[in-house]
């Protein structure tokens, strides 16, 4: 059996930049020949993908939605070309926004093998979407959606609540899942003010509420599976990609400011690529390899992010460390197994600072 990886693309270009974002993004038109750098960098990886499965193929940004679909199609035939086998059901998403997509793009992007949209919604209030400096609008928003529902039997959709001043959350969100139609899976993003961006400058003592516990009630009643700290799904629509990380299993990321992780000879590489566009244009990726403690520890730090049961390495972590963690029902142990519970998740910052705390990297 061939070892199951995923492959990232990140698209770095945006109309915009949006208040509240510090993602490796650019306003600016694309170099004439952009495309083959992706190609050249993944022509780097040809002896590693030859014996390889491919499961989950994944564009985000910056807005891959403003990408051509013959760019997508020759990065796609070059994933494809490359592998060894191609998971039968394959998950490839590309991360859209409302306003650079429409019904005709939508059908473009799945005829190129695009098989999940995930839709950068954020909001179907007017005045957050303002707030936010989003271009798009409730009219724009809701009609998406209809589009991508017409298209695509999987999608996702992001919201982002605990903005300045928020009070109607509860409601925004109850509505937001009726306006969202069969959407099967959310990713719910609670506001993190970002060094650097305007909300951190200009929102920095604004009041923000807690609505972690009323978000987890209202899509555990709406049916949704809680299965990563921001991420609900409905049965069998999980993220294959995001849990491909989350298993700390192999991923190739390509792009300005793109990470990955694989294994070669039995020991994991990390590598990452240059965020100046630049730069990375004319830039080799630079490859590192991990200790065992390394590993164990990130392993163990994406795993509990999720409600999975992870392996915990003896050598690297202390139990003694997680007793507290355990009594006040942080965490559930058993069998040289932890998992973090809703609680858990809420202070996983904490938690894992407990955990690692004798096992400096």
């Amino acid at each position: 059996m061939h070892e199951e990886i995923g492959v990232y693309i990140h698209w770095p270009f945006c109309i915009s930049k949006c208040n509240y974002c510090n993602f490796n993004s650019y306003v600016k038109s694309v170099p004439d020949g952009f495309i083959n750098t992706y190609i050249k960098q993944l022509q780097k990886f040809k002896d590693y993908f030859k014996d390889k499965k491919l499961r989950t193929v994944y564009f985000g940004g910056g807005t891959p939605s403003l990408m051509k679909t013959d760019e997508i199609k020759i990065i796609l035939e070059k994933i494809f070309n490359s592998v060894k086998e191609i998971d039968s059901k394959i998950e490839i998403t590309l991360e859209a926004n409302p306003e650079t997509i429409d019904e005709q793009k939508l059908i473009g992007f799945k005829n190129t093998g695009i098989n999940r949209i995930s839709l950068g919604i954020q909001s179907y209030i007017d005045n957050w979407l303002t707030l936010m400096g989003r271009k798009n609008n409730r009219a724009k928003n809701i009609s998406i959606i209809k589009c991508v529902n017409g298209v695509f039997e999987n999608y996702s959709v992001d919201l982002i609540y605990s903005l300045p001043y928020q009070n109607t959350w509860e409601e925004e969100l109850t509505e937001a899942l009726d306006l969202s139609l069969n959407a099967k899976h959310f990713s719910l993003y609670e506001l993190s003010l970002e060094q650097g961006t305007l909300f951190d400058l200009k929102y920095k003592n604004a009041e923000y509420k807690d609505y972690i516990d009323v978000t987890h009630k209202i899509m555990l009643d709406a049916g949704f599976d809680h299965y990563e700290i921001s991420s609900y799904a409905r049965q069998g629509a999980r993220s294959s990609h995001n849990m491909l990380y989350w298993e700390y299993k192999d991923y190739v990321g390509i792009g300005a400011g793109a990470h990955g992780r694989i294994t070669l000879n039995g020991e994991k590489y990390a590598f990452e690529g240059e965020r100046n566009l630049d730069k990375w244009i004319s830039n080799d990726l630079v490859f590192k390899k991990l200790s065992h403690k390394e590993v164990a520890i990130e392993k163990l730090i994406m795993g509990l992010r999720t409600d999975l049961w992870c392996d915990i390495d003896e050598e690297i972590i202390d139990f003694n460390n997680l007793k507290m963690c355990t009594e006040m029902g942080f965490i559930n142990i058993a069998n040289n197994k932890i998992q973090t519970t809703f609680e858990g998740k809420k202070r996983l910052n904490t938690i894992t600072e407990e955990i690692i705390k004798d096992s400096i990297l």
